[in-house]
């Protein structure tokens, strides 16, 4: 290979090493061949809330991931940030994922489709903790793969393909 001409790899930095996570990211970049990233997760904090309510706190979280995880891996030259959250709309507590791309000057960011939670879990999440809740309710929480949206769609939907839009 001519040194000259060899084409170089590029890094994104992914601010957690959460497998569902890792696992929608990976699954973007297959889709775009013609970009490619090595993927490197790293743990960082959201700087927000444990289960962050609204557009605004889910944003902020997102965007800190992003920023952060570029920050603290050397060669990366964008950074992604992943954080789920929980709006309220008409009375009815939809979970959403935001994504944050952090180029080192700016911010890009977007909203993945949101899915409604059911009555037991939305009256008892605040108190208990989301995949507390969700247990109470009988459905076992699995943050580290499908996620409980896996469980309850039958396999149809699950949290890494909510979070590759």
């Amino acid at each position: 290979i001519n040194e000259g001409t060899a084409k170089q790899e590029r890094v994104a930095a992914l601010g957690t090493t959460n497998p569902g996570k890792l696992q929608a990211c990976e699954g973007c970049f297959k889709e775009w061949p013609e970009v490619s990233y090595a993927l490197r997760g790293i743990s960082v904090p959201s700087g927000v809330a444990e289960q962050p309510m609204g557009l605004e706190e889910t944003t902020k979280g997102a965007k800190n991931r992003a920023r952060a995880a570029r920050m603290s891996v050397e060669d990366a030259s964008i950074g992604i940030g992943l954080e789920s959250g929980i709006v309220i709309v008409d009375g009815m507590h939809m979970d959403f994922c935001a994504c944050a791309v952090f180029d080192g000057e700016r911010y890009h960011v977007g909203l993945s489709s949101g899915w409604g939670l059911p009555p037991a879990v939305a009256r008892s999440y605040a108190e208990r903790g989301y995949n507390q809740a969700f247990e109470d309710a009988g459905v076992p929480a699995d943050d580290r793969g499908a996620g409980v949206l896996g469980h309850l769609s039958g396999g149809i939907l699950s949290r890494p393909k909510q979070m590759k839009e």
